[in-house]
């Protein structure tokens, strides 16, 4: 959604912390890679799956190389590869809490980003419900 505003430095360590984000509780399903592919394609990036670097080394370079502003985005992305299954698992939630930390976003603020992703993605399904329903109708 926002990942055309961060810059070139951040485009592979972005896309290596999604990896550890999809694999933190241990399963890397079929949602969480095709997010992975759309993250690449958004970045303008060849897709990879696999990251060798630890996640603390990850974190250290988007800290590096991040503003303000592009670590909030990063988080706000990471979150919602997190919730595409609709919950966050324990495992997933103590990322997140590292991956804030490490950027030093506070709590509030990464509960707050969790809500509204959380609220976006039952208003968009509820969207996709309301137009594919009125366009059924309309067919018959």
């Amino acid at each position: 959604m926002f990942l055309t505003l961060l810059n070139k430095n951040l485009k592979q360590p972005f896309l290596s912390l999604a990896i550890k984000a999809s694999e933190s509780d241990a399963a890397f399903d079929d949602v969480q890679h095709e997010l992975i592919t759309s993250f690449a394609k958004e970045l303008g990036i060849e897709p990879f799956y696999n990251c060798e670097r630890s996640e603390a080394e990850v974190i250290s370079q988007i800290v590096n190389f991040a503003s303000k502003t592009e670590k909030q985005i990063i988080l706000f992305e990471i979150i919602g590869i997190l919730y595409s299954d609709n919950l966050l698992q324990e495992a997933e939630s103590d990322f997140l809490c590292r991956v804030s930390s490490g950027f030093n976003i506070d709590l509030p603020l990464a509960n707050e980003m969790i809500n509204l992703v959380a609220d976006y993605k039952h208003l968009y399904i509820d969207i996709c419900k309301k137009v594919l329903e009125e366009s059924d109708s309309l067919e018959q």
